[in-house]
């Protein structure tokens, strides 16, 4: 048990180090702005980083083992672990892969059926409703055509590998197929630590692929623009879910509105 504490530390260090890396500390980073990142990669940064690549995959691939030798011995609890029916909604590429950025919004039932699927981003209202409640402060958001009550869909790591046909890498994808064979959708919550530990393998395979991509030392690593829209729709996946942001600005790119529907509780 002690060497899977050091394994699952050891990766997320490994995660905490790429961030220090490139925003110079791993809390609150500020790397990112509008536009592209504030620096380019450093060479030897980027051979720091593939130095530990063969290192991470083993330890994740480890990690999955582990977790697949605890499904058959605990189905009780597995079955009684926050099992229930509930759509789910995530971003998929146009070939049904794992996507993060530029695919669209798709939606399936708790048996795997697709409700909907090719889904602009910035046509969000007329397919997410969202319900305020008067025992939180938070929102809820439903699939509008269903309603408040039959809805509710789930997003995050569970509702992206239910979807997904493949991530795109091939131990990941390997993976996949073998979480896939446990049914065509899992619905009880315990599956949500599986389906990170296919994405955290999926993420450090894809992490290999971009920095033995040539560009990714180039120098042009931001573009400044001024204001060239007074609305627009952002949507992402993040670790924890998908992230919706609608803004709209006058014209000294003021924010006159704003909508997040984001996956944190």
């Amino acid at each position: 048990m002690a060497a899977s504490i050091s394994v699952g530390v050891g990766l997320r260090a490994f995660g905490q180090h790429i961030i220090e890396i490139l925003g110079k500390k791993r809390i609150h980073p500020a790397w990112i702005v509008p536009g592209g990142v504030n620096a380019p990669l450093d060479p030897a940064l980027r051979e720091e980083i593939l130095s530990k690549i063969d290192e991470k995959k083993s330890d994740a691939l480890a990690a999955i083992e582990l977790f697949k030798s605890k499904i058959s011995v605990f189905p009780k609890e597995i079955a009684a672990l926050a099992n229930f029916d509930t759509l789910f909604m995530s971003m998929v590429g146009k070939d049904g892969e794992l996507d993060h950025y530029d695919g669209k919004i798709k939606f399936i039932d708790a048996k795997g059926n697709t409700i909907a699927e090719n889904l602009e981003h910035a046509d969000y209202q007329s397919y997410i409703g969202e319900k305020v409640e008067d025992f939180s402060f938070m929102k809820s958001p439903y699939y509008l055509p269903f309603g408040p009550e039959k809805g509710m869909y789930r997003v995050g790591p569970l509702a992206r590998l239910n979807i997904a046909k493949r991530c795109g890498t091939p131990l990941a994808d390997k993976e996949l197929g073998i979480f896939k064979s446990y049914g065509p959708t899992q619905n009880a919550s315990f599956f949500y630590h599986y389906a990170r530990l296919i994405e955290v393998l999926y993420c450090i395979e894809k992490i290999e692929e971009l920095l033995n991509d040539a560009d990714i030392l180039s120098d042009h690593v931001r573009a400044v623009a001024k204001l060239n829209e007074f609305e627009a729709v952002g949507m992402s996946e993040a670790p924890r879910g998908t992230l919706l942001h609608h803004y709209k600005t006058d014209k000294n790119g003021l924010i006159t509105f704003a909508n997040l529907i984001i996956a944190t509780g």
